[in-house]
């Protein structure tokens, strides 16, 4: 009866050592994979920015960056405006952020020579809001950051996609008023479909090796079904560790 203990013992720590190399394969392989896959974040809901820096300066360093350009001349009683647009991406997608930037200038006739002058208007106070293309207020008092090229800009994260307009209120020093606004069309983030499906894949793998674990405790009769569902569970926290944290 000893002897017999003594076996069973001998036996399950057998099967123990064997499982290990085995398992430890099955975790480094989990995760590798994760680590190495691109993440894809989905945000909900239209957000205001406030980033400290200017939109757009990333986009001058990387000249390989498309901008979008658009103009808008404004007729007032207090005077003839003009305001350039640029905006990065072009193809804005719901839940990625969109870089705006204007550049304000007005139109004075009979300049040095005659000539009609569109000299830059500095120090005005650019408020920007976003409305749907039926007028449907998105966001509203959106503060504006300078640049260093004497442009002023603002950053937004538009939710969902469809036909929006960006609007600028702008107030000049001498407290003249103008808006400016334009269209954007924003489109729907594509699906990463190599990233669920190897989260699929992983999933799939990380339950094999759990079951496989818990099954090689199970052969023969060294073990009862409890004793191998004992076992199991830290090999199964530690897979799913390893699934989730990558």
């Amino acid at each position: 009866m000893w002897r017999r203990a003594v076996m069973t013992r001998s036996c399950i720590k057998r099967r123990a050592l064997k499982s290990i190399p085995a398992l430890t394969l099955a975790l480094i392989g989990l995760s590798l994979p994760v680590s190495t896959m691109p993440f894809v974040s989905a945000q909900e809901g239209e957000k205001r920015t406030g980033s400290s820096s200017s939109p757009l300066t990333a986009a001058k360093d990387a000249p390989a960056v498309a901008i979008r350009t658009a103009e808008r001349n404004v007729q007032t009683g207090t005077g003839q405006f003009k305001v350039r647009l640029r905006q990065t991406p072009t193809d804005p997608r719901a839940g990625e952020e969109t870089h705006f930037a204007v550049e304000l200038s007005e139109r004075v006739e009979g300049g040095f020579g005659g000539a009609e002058a569109t000299p830059r208007i500095e120090g005005a106070v650019v408020i920007a809001r976003v409305t749907t293309a039926d007028g449907k207020v998105v966001a509203d008092q959106l503060a504006t950051l300078p640049a260093p090229d004497g442009s002023t800009g603002v950053r937004f994260e538009f939710a969902n996609s469809g036909e929006y307009k960006i609007i600028f209120d702008a107030r000049t020093p001498d407290g003249r008023t103008f808006a400016a606004d334009f269209p954007v069309s924003v489109v729907t983030a594509p699906t990463n479909w190599f990233f669920w499906l190897g989260v699929v894949a992983l999933g799939l793998v990380a339950a094999g090796a759990i079951f496989g674990y818990y099954n090689s405790w199970r052969r023969g009769e060294a073990a009862t079904a409890q004793m191998a569902a004992r076992k199991t569970v830290p090999v199964a926290i530690a897979a799913l560790a390893f699934f989730s944290l990558g």
